[in-house]
């Protein structure tokens, strides 16, 4: 169950921000 709560905090997230946040860190 912990994996399916967390996968679906995942999915809320803004995937392209994230991105593009670790691209500029990088």
């Amino acid at each position: 169950m912990a994996l399916t709560s967390l996968r679906a905090d995942l999915a809320r997230l803004p995937t392209d921000d994230l991105i593009e946040g670790v691209d500029r860190v990088i």
